[in-house]
């Protein structure tokens, strides 16, 4: 049985979906991706990561900068 993303979402296969979103977001040999931190951190201003099993926080400080902590 092949498992399926939830409804609505695509109607492929998760493993051909995964590569379908590395090939749209992965940078190529000449270009790194590049993504303003207002659309990552909201107004909120605050982005929760997970990474190798640990929480990063990516906040931006009241003087514009930004800071990750663990």
């Amino acid at each position: 049985m092949i498992e399926t993303s939830p409804v609505g979402v695509t109607d492929l296969p998760r493993d051909a979906e995964a590569e379908r979103v590395a090939a749209i977001y992965a940078p190529t040999a000449q270009e790194t991706q590049s993504v303003s931190s207002e659309s990552l951190l909201g107004r909120r201003g605050e982005l929760k990561i997970q990474h190798n099993g640990e929480q990063y926080s990516l906040r931006r400080t009241r003087h514009g900068k930004l800071i990750l902590t663990k």
